[in-house]
C-alpha cells in the first residue's frame, strides 16, 4: 500500500485505544517517509467529507457540516 501524500511505503502498526474503560488494540497503517497515520476512523471521516454527509455530535442540536458550513437542527 503506497502513501497518497508522498508515494511512501505503508506499514501496518498497532496502538492502544482508550475507549470507556476497556482498552483496546487497533490497528493503522502509518507511512515510513513522510509518517502520514491511516486508519478506520480516519477514512470514515475523509469519505463523510468528500461527500458532505452531515455529522452530528452526540448531546448536540446542531450538526456540523464537515465543509465548514453549519446547519441547525432546531
Amino acid at each position: 500500500m503506497n502513501c497518497e501524500r508522498c508515494q511512501g511505503l505503508f506499514l501496518a502498526d498497532r496502538y492502544n485505544v482508550l475507549a470507556g474503560v476497556d482498552l483496546r488494540e487497533q490497528m493503522m497503517w502509518r507511512c515510513v517517509n513522510c509518517g502520514n497515520i491511516l486508519d478506520s476512523q480516519i477514512m470514515k471521516h475523509r469519505t463523510l467529507q468528500k461527500y458532505h454527509v452531515p455529522i452530528a455530535a452526540p448531546g448536540y442540536e446542531s450538526v456540523a457540516m464537515l465543509s465548514g458550513a453549519a446547519v441547525d437542527n432546531g
